[in-house]
This record gives C-alpha cells, sequence and structure tokens, in this order.
C-alpha cells in the first residue's frame, strides 16, 4: 500500500472496490444506459455483488467469491428481470449460506434435483402408466427395468 501514489488511495471504496464502480451499479439509471460494447463489462456493487454486461446486451446479476484459492460464482438472474434491490437481497442469502460454509450452486442443485424428483414421483406421466398396466397385465411375462 505504501507505493500506492495517494490519489490512487482515494479512489479505493471502504469495502475494497473502486467506488465509481459502485457508483455506477447504485444508479437505476446507469443500469440502463449501460451499453454493450466489444468486451464483457463487469459492474461492482460491493461485498462480492455484480452486474455483467455482455457484447451481446445480456445484463446477469452475479455473486462471485473465493473459494478454496479459486474464484467461485453464482448467477441471480437476468437484469431488468431482477431489479437491484432483489439483487442485493438474494446476495445477502447467499452470503449467509456462504458463512455457514455452504455452497450456494450445490444447494441449488440439489433443491432442482429434488423438486424434480417430487414432481416425477406426483406425476401421471405415460412412464408411471405404462408401469402399472405392466404389473396388472397378466399377459405380460417380460420384465421391463425400472430405472
Amino acid at each position: 500500500m505504501e507505493s500506492m501514489p495517494p490519489k490512487a488511495l482515494s479512489a479505493i471504496h471502504p469495502q475494497g472496490v473502486f467506488h465509481e464502480w459502485n457508483q455506477q451499479v447504485n444508479r437505476h439509471k446507469n443500469q440502463k444506459k449501460t451499453q454493450p460494447s466489444d468486451k464483457i463489462i463487469q459492474l461492482g456493487d460491493g461485498d462480492r455483488l455484480w452486474l455483467v454486461v455482455y457484447p451481446s446486451g445480456k445484463k446477469v446479476w452475479r455473486v462471485k467469491w473465493k473459494s478454496d484459492y479459486r474464484q467461485a460464482q453464482f448467477t441471480i438472474g437476468h437484469y431488468p428481470g431482477i431489479s437491484l434491490k432483489q439483487a442485493r437481497m438474494e446476495r445477502d442469502r447467499i452470503t449467509g449460506l456462504l458463512d455457514q460454509g455452504i455452497d450456494p450452486n450445490v444447494q441449488k442443485k440439489a433443491e432442482k434435483t429434488f423438486a424434480r424428483k417430487q414432481l416425477e414421483k406426483n406425476a401421471r406421466t405415460f412412464r408411471v402408466v405404462a408401469l402399472e398396466w405392466h404389473k396388472k397385465e397378466p399377459r405380460c411375462k417380460r420384465k421391463i427395468p425400472v430405472g
């Protein structure tokens, strides 16, 4: 830090991100005005929340952190479908999970798997109906794999 010029020190926000980036994301009008360029633009809100603007024009909220000396990320959703306020609330939830030692990506995958299994369990799909018929039909002697 001693080698940094005084101007550079004054530009650093107390949370560790550059203050000008924080100002860009905090103003709702700047999120709308941010135009895509030929490179990916990342605007930091502070405390791990980023708005990533792709060259195609797509804007995505992400939470980034370091895990085992590697950068990890969790995609919250697309802007403007998710507002800055909603993104901050989701970031706080994710930060809480990280503080508990839970990887939010692993938890999201487990929740999706559980929901899919519950849906399959309760759904009357062709597979379920066919297996029920096969069990009841006395003429069927061939076994069908269940898995």
